[in-house]
């Protein structure tokens, strides 16, 4: 078998110098684009750790401002609780102090007509009092006219007795906290 070489090139032999010069220029301009793409790879490593610890820095920032926030919304809701404690035992007084006992027996003074006394008394300062009241009276009618004053309080007369020339009650009312 016979093996055929055919060199269809001008100029039959290869110039040295020129494939020297073309290759060294070939070689030196891949080591620069290898030199260029390693900085940029090193540079954005670089930039890409910055950014990685920026963001653990604000992360860390939100977290402590988290930390904060849930103790702020902790001694705002401990302060408030203690508003509506104080508020609660204001709103108490208020009411405590919307009727007195004074007020109360004034109350009682002004409702018994001339000619009859308390004999027994007993009082409350809840809400809706129930006061318990002995009247002795000096009549009979008298003692009506004490049970019409007393009537607007939800009167309950428990018994009457006539004894000695007086005429004695005992009876419960019931008076609101609140001025009539």
């Amino acid at each position: 078998m016979k093996i055929l070489n055919y060199n269809i090139a001008e100029n039959k032999k290869v110039d040295t110098k020129k494939f020297i010069i073309l290759s060294s220029v070939f070689i030196v301009v891949s080591f620069l684009f290898c030199l260029i793409a390693g900085n940029n790879i090193w540079t954005n490593r670089q930039d890409r750790k910055k950014d990685v610890q920026e963001l653990r820095d604000i992360k860390d920032k939100f977290q402590e401002i988290q930390r904060k926030s849930q103790k702020y919304k902790q001694e705002i809701q401990e302060v408030q609780a203690q508003w509506k404690k104080q508020v609660r035992f204001a709103n108490f007084l208020v009411e405590m102090k919307a009727f007195s006992m004074i007020e109360r027996l004034n109350l009682l003074e002004d409702a018994l007509p001339a000619g009859a006394n308390l004999s027994r008394l007993s009082l409350g300062n809840e809400k809706k009092s129930k006061i318990t009241i002995t009247v002795m009276a000096q009549t009979f009618p008298k003692l009506v006219e004490t049970y019409k004053n007393f009537a607007r309080y939800n009167l309950n007369v428990k018994n009457e007795i006539e004894a000695e020339g007086m005429y004695r009650a005992n009876m419960t009312i019931f008076i609101n906290n609140e001025k009539d």
